[in-house]
């Protein structure tokens, strides 16, 4: 298989992959094709290849194609590549003017007008009519030895809303057209983009939430055996159940979790009865509750067992409750340090209403970690999720739509990008004792809409963990209001894992309560943190 391909397949279906064994090969001869589409079949994919590296750095890609500069090269001006003006523009397919009376540069590219002079920091902007303006960190500038103008490549891609990156290996400003390739990928997933469609829920309106959970972990014989070295002990299951109530409106909550923990079995089988952790394991059994408030500043977290923690390490206020404050500006900023845009993610939530949207957001958190191989790669993920889940791969009956996975599904899909055929691949699985059965039904509304979903599936884990009778189980039901669902994973002789979840929303009139009550004491776990490790003792050097 190409490797292009590979990467989208390993992405898609990685487990499959890990657990068939089966080989893949495909030519890697590049090959030149000319398409209106951004995106790449699955026959142009297997012809491509990641493109060679031009010797002059720093060097420009686009769309995953690297700029040639025929007179005048890329240049490496206070962190920003800048590059001639008419070469990179043109690139991107916009009709580039010059005006020698004024010396303005402009150029037009789909319903967008852009326009600058050397010399100057501002690029000014028109879109549908309504102006607006960037400005430059480095002026555009006229090249003594080329006569050439100069430009940001950064600030020009952004100002017709392309994605730009830097490839620090590579050398190379990586500028990738989303905006074009989002609405064509969405429109091969529009059976699986109803799930994300929730153009109907109005974040401005107050909604009352109303659910359960429970985790229940079941322990064998022989791992409590294994963990007291007592061959006596006996195993048995310890369990969480969680009611949650509460009301939300757009990003402000006054969320109750009314928890209940039977660690019974887990202090039977460590026997901490007249040990220190006695009454570490008793606190963790009754104080679990949890209250949670949120508003625009700061997400408050209200815990008994929290509260016996704390009061090791420092003196609680008086009050009837002690909250634990959170402010969201340290979320911000330590998420950033990872290079996640946490708060973007918090206001997006209720600005992403569809699976166009998503994508764009998670392009937008892309950015940094862009490479020369980003583009082929994203070519390569969506052919082989669109053959595995595209609108072609659902059965249709009426309004109900019906993707069905199984072992010959998959076999299907991995024989058109490989080597093996169909037959092969299910004798190779069938002596391996490798199966699975998924099956995912989405039934529309006469508009369109989703009216609700159901998935349902098991895979046989027994030939990938070595233990027979292993199954990870998988049910899940609702709709944009509610959702069920259930997981178990179970692997005898050892363990077995269970999640069950139910959850429903619907409007209220009654709107989040934020307050603090005034009797309440409250806690900046922040400030705490900062303060105790200023204590701290400094390690000499």
């Amino acid at each position: 298989m190409g490797k292009l391909l590979k990467k989208g397949l390993a992405l898609t279906l990685v487990l499959v992959m890990v657990i068939s064994g089966g080989t893949f090969a495909f030519a890697q001869e590049k090959e030149d094709v000319v398409k209106d589409s951004l995106l790449m079949t699955i026959d142009e994919l297997k012809a491509a290849d990641y493109p060679e590296a031009p010797a002059q750095k720093p060097a420009v890609m686009l769309n995953g194609e690297y700029v040639a500069f025929t007179d005048a090269n890329p240049a490496n001006i206070s962190g920003r590549v800048m590059v001639p003006f008419r070469a990179i523009l043109e690139a991107m397919g916009a009709v580039v003017d010059y005006d020698k009376a004024t010396k303005e540069i402009s150029a037009v590219l789909g319903d967008k007008e852009i326009s600058f002079y050397a010399g100057k920091p501002d690029i000014n902007i028109v879109e549908n009519g309504v102006e607006s303006k960037i400005t430059m960190d480095v002026v555009p500038f006229i090249d003594a030895y080329s006569q050439r103008t100069y430009v940001s490549t950064r600030f020009v891609a952004e100002a017709f809303g392309l994605s730009v990156g830097w490839d620090s290996d590579d050398k190379t400003v990586i500028i990738i057209d989303f905006k074009s390739m989002i609405p064509e990928i969405a429109d091969k997933f529009e059976v699986l983009g109803m799930l994300f469609d929730t153009e109907d829920f109005d974040w401005e309106k107050n909604y009352k939430t109303e659910g359960f959970a429970k985790l229940g972990l079941g322990i064998s014989d022989t791992i409590a055996q294994q963990l007291t070295g007592d061959l006596t002990k006996t195993g048995g299951e310890i369990s969480f159940d969680m009611d949650i109530a509460g009301i939300q409106k757009g990003m402000t909550a006054d969320v109750t979790v009314d928890m209940e923990a039977d660690l019974s079995k887990l202090y039977e089988i460590i026997d901490v009865a007249g040990t220190p952790e006695e009454a570490y394991f008793e606190q963790l059994m009754t104080g679990l509750d949890i209250d949670v408030k949120m508003d625009d500043e700061a997400i408050y977290i209200a815990m008994p067992f929290l509260d016996y923690v704390m009061s090791e390490e420092m003196t609680l206020p008086e009050g009837d409750k002690v909250w634990y404050k959170i402010p969201l500006s340290f979320l911000y900023e330590t998420y950033d340090e990872m290079g996640v845009d946490f708060e973007g993610l918090l206001n997006g939530v209720t600005e992403m209403t569809s699976l166009e949207d998503y994508l764009y957001y998670y392009v937008g958190m892309m950015e940094d970690l862009l490479s020369t191989e980003t583009y082929l790669d994203t070519c390569a993920v969506v052919a082989v999720l669109e053959e595995c889940m595209g609108d072609d791969a659902f059965k249709k009956s009426g309004n109900t739509y019906t993707l069905s996975m199984d072992n010959a599904w998959l076999a299907e899909k991995i024989a058109l990008f490989g080597s093996e055929s169909e037959t092969e691949l299910l004798d190779e699985w069938n002596t391996d004792g490798i199966s699975f059965d998924i099956d995912l039904i989405i039934k529309a509304t006469s508009a369109g809409k989703l009216s609700n979903y159901s998935l349902n599936g098991s895979v046989d884990l027994s030939a990938l963990i070595g233990t027979p009778g292993s199954v990870f189980i998988i049910k899940s039901s609702g709709n944009n209001y509610k959702a069920d669902a259930e997981c178990v994973i179970a692997i005898p002789e050892l363990f077995t894992v269970s999640v069950s979840t139910s959850e429903s929303l619907t409007q209220t009139s009654k709107a989040p309560d934020v307050k603090i009550p005034s009797g309440d004491g409250v806690v900046d776990l922040v400030k705490f943190m900062e303060e105790l490790e200023a204590q701290m003792p400094v390690d000499e050097m």
